[in-house]
């Protein structure tokens, strides 16, 4: 799928999102990736990485995400 679940336009605004239903948190490795992913986007596209899980992240993926 290229690492995209779903791709649109909301009020002419790209966006990308992938949907991650892991049983464990996810990692640095899957947010590096989506943001290897992003970059392929056209420059004002937004990212959006989505967990089923409450406490989705694990810390290095949350550090990462705030750097």
């Amino acid at each position: 799928d290229g690492g995209i679940d779903i791709k649109g336009e909301v009020a002419v605004i790209p966006f990308v999102t992938q949907c991650k239903n892991h049983e464990e948190k996810v990692g640095v490795d899957v947010v590096r990736e989506f943001e290897g992913v992003l970059v392929r986007e056209s420059q004002n596209t937004i990212g959006i990485l989505v967990t089923s899980r409450r406490d989705g992240f694990t810390r290095g993926a949350k550090n990462w995400i705030k750097n």
